[in-house]
């Protein structure tokens, strides 16, 4: 969920209305976070990456 989802959520559920900026603390306050995706380079080759991960997958599965 975004902070626009959350503040809607709660707007439509408690009548309470936060500012954006206040909803991470009043999550953690709550044992919560928000979880947001990195930011990826623009010259990123997406084939590289995913071959990568493919790497680590193999890697991992012959050791154990």
């Amino acid at each position: 969920m975004t902070t626009k989802e959350v503040l809607v959520r709660i707007a439509k559920k408690y009548n309470k209305k936060y500012h954006p900026n206040s909803i991470p603390r009043l999550l953690r306050r709550l044992g919560q976070s928000l979880i947001t995706p990195r930011k990826r380079h623009y010259k990123v080759n997406p084939i590289s990456g995913w071959a990568f991960k493919g790497h680590i997958k193999k890697v991992g599965n012959l050791e154990e």
